[in-house]
């Protein structure tokens, strides 16, 4: 009968308060996929390398990508520019890529592959 009271006061001690209920979040991380080389132009290869998680209107996840331009002595990293399809050559030393911006093709941009310079490609 003495056991009871103490093996009372080790349920209660081991009681955990109840947990306070998990916010919910819209936002699903994707596991960053490893560089991946999607192209070459003479001496020059690109490859994906950043990417970040995006929602359609409909709230459909994908995938958006930043890109490297590299060669044997550099790397440079196209500014600002991120995008879900590999760059099309145009000439030994142009690509042309097109923006992703909430898993929607926009803009399309000719990208300098000795300076990794996007303009618009419109221009």
């Amino acid at each position: 009968m003495k056991r009871a009271p103490l093996l009372l006061a080790v349920l209660l001690a081991c009681r955990s308060e109840p947990r306070a209920s998990q916010p919910v979040t819209d936002s699903i991380h994707v596991a960053a996929p490893a560089d991946s080389q999607v192209g070459r132009v003479a001496h020059y290869s690109f490859w994906f390398t950043l990417a970040r998680s995006a929602h359609d209107s409909t709230g459909a996840l994908c995938s958006e990508r930043g890109l490297e331009i590299r060669s044997d002595s550099s790397r440079h990293l196209i500014p600002l520019l991120y995008t879900r399809e590999a760059p099309v050559p145009e000439s030994d030393s142009t690509i042309l890529v097109h923006l992703s911006d909430d898993c929607v093709q926009g803009r399309a941009y000719r990208v300098n592959l000795r300076t990794a310079q996007p303009t618009p490609a419109d221009r």
